[in-house]
């Protein structure tokens, strides 16, 4: 049987229901786990830069570990090769939650998500040392899938749930947060991330190390499940 490479296009379709979005999410909160954090939080302004990138058809997540154990996430744009756009804007690490004003205005002026990318890498690389074999070091959601959730009136900025499917597997919840902080959960809501591994683009600093080189990829095959556009 011949094997082809998926490549990615931006309209993977993400999107579940409310009920399963909060059903990953009580799985992953009901297992004990060493991290401190439930989620993570972008600015849509943030995001929004990282997909106007010629070539991104989407973004890839990885998963970080800081110095005193609080899980983050990184992310960069991805093309259509599933490979990370590491040679245009640069990385973003996410923030704990929304920044306000004292009037209880949103502020993204006050949220840091700029990182350097050797930092980023050394918060994939500690992650990865406490990462349960076979276990995914990240994901990819498509262009489309953040745009319908960032269209939503009042929205401005995206929570990264973190969850976890039957089989223990960690996956991420997409939903908008709104200008008051509440997560939009009637609106846009996604999962179903293709996760890396299996689709990983070729090595490097954040998918393996600081002296990563191109050249060495994950091994294709089909999905189990479908992302159709």
């Amino acid at each position: 049987m011949k094997i082809t490479r998926k490549q990615f296009t931006g309209n993977e379709n993400h999107s579940v229901t409310y009920a399963e979005a909060i059903d990953f999410v009580r799985k992953y909160r009901a297992n004990p786990n060493p991290y401190k954090t439930a989620a993570g939080y972008f600015d849509g302004q943030v995001i929004q830069a990282l997909l106007d990138q010629p070539d991104a058809v989407g973004l890839r997540y990885y998963y970080g570990l800081t110095e005193d154990e609080r899980k983050v996430l990184v992310l960069v744009g991805t093309n259509a090769e599933r490979q990370d756009i590491l040679n245009g804007e640069p990385v973003k690490r996410s923030a704990f939650k929304p920044a306000f004003t004292a009037d209880g205005d949103y502020d993204g002026t006050q949220i840091e998500h700029g990182i350097a990318l050797e930092d980023a890498a050394r918060l994939t690389a500690r992650y990865r040392q406490f990462q349960q074999p076979e276990q995914p070091k990240g994901g990819f959601f498509g262009k489309q899938a953040f745009q319908q959730i960032l269209a939503q009136q009042d929205c401005v900025g995206i929570r990264f749930l973190f969850g976890a499917n039957e089989d223990a597997t960690p996956v991420i919840v997409l939903v908008g947060v709104d200008k008051f902080g509440a997560d939009m959960f009637f609106g846009h809501v996604m999962e179903f991330s293709a996760l890396c591994p299996p689709f990983c683009g070729y090595d490097d600093i954040l998918n393996t190390g600081l002296n990563a080189s191109a050249g060495s990829v994950d091994a294709d095959f089909e999905p189990a499940y479908a992302i159709a556009a």
